[in-house]
């Protein structure tokens, strides 16, 4: 609560812990809040200190407690410092995350950005999607007459190139973005369609977990490669098999990876 929230303020002062930002936080029990705790992933080198430092604090405080941080719970504000007018972006903890690559990076493929954020892809894409729909980021590799209401995961593809639109122009100075990613693009949606799109997003999904366990494995055998892409997607869906072997074979046919000379369940990764 508040207290709380004064307190970690004081304590930061008398240990001299410079505060470049606000940082308030909400404690919830899990008697009366009964949420699932969600996926790690590489949380941006700004973010992540402050993270780690209050944790020690609260634990150190309130020993013998168990504190979770719901990272699909939080949000902030960023200011773009790169815009001839500044402005403030109101956004979740995913797409924050997002925009901090680019105090790094001037250009990612959507690659790229899944392996540094190690964010889920089915929560990656659309937090992606938003921020490019609100012209925050630019595709260089999408017309911008695409940008409309029916834009969606499936207009990307990983080698897709991405970058922050230093032109971006908006009449008002703060800019909500969570209710972009929040709004849901499929009640527009001819019902007919309806499958056609899902399966599409789940493809996309399955390719993105598949070339993020190849990067980060080198070489894998088929069986392995099946077992470990079923069990990251299993929080969202299931998978079938021969749902995965067409997506394998589509990334070999892209050339993200092939299948080894002499060893044909054994694939590698085409950097």
């Amino acid at each position: 609560g508040a207290d709380l929230n004064q307190d970690y303020i004081t304590h930061c002062e008398n240990e001299g812990i410079r505060t470049e930002f606000h940082f308030p936080v909400m404690m919830l029990t899990s008697n009366w809040w009964p949420v699932t705790v969600s996926s790690m992933f590489n949380i941006s080198n700004e973010l992540l200190p402050r993270l780690t430092h209050f944790k020690k604090y609260y634990m150190k405080r309130y020993i013998g407690r168990k504190l979770d941080i719901l990272l699909q719970y939080s949000k902030g504000e960023v200011q773009t410092l790169y815009t001839k007018k500044k402005y403030i972006l109101q956004v979740s903890f995913y797409q924050m995350n997002i925009l901090l690559l680019f105090n790094e990076f001037p250009t990612m493929t959507v690659e790229k950005m899944l392996d540094k954020t190690q964010i889920e892809p089915n929560i990656f894409m659309p937090a992606l999607v938003s921020l490019i729909k609100m012209k925050i980021l630019n595709c260089q590799d999408i017309n911008p007459d695409q940008l409309n209401e029916h834009f969606q995961e499936t207009n990307l593809s990983m080698n897709n190139n991405i970058r922050v639109n230093d032109a971006m122009k908006n009449d008002k100075i703060k800019i909500n973005l969570m209710k972009i990613q929040q709004a849901n693009p499929m009640n527009k949606i001819d019902p007919n369609s309806v499958y056609s799109s899902v399966f599409e997003e789940r493809k996309l999904a399955i390719q993105a977990v598949i070339v993020l366990i190849m990067k980060n494995r080198k070489t894998l055998k088929h069986n392995l490669l099946l077992s470990e892409v079923i069990e990251r997607l299993a929080r969202v869906f299931k998978p079938d098999i021969p749902a995965i072997k067409k997506c394998i074979d589509l990334l070999i046919e892209k050339q993200y990876m092939e299948r080894d000379d002499k060893e044909r369940d054994l694939y590698k990764y085409l950097a």
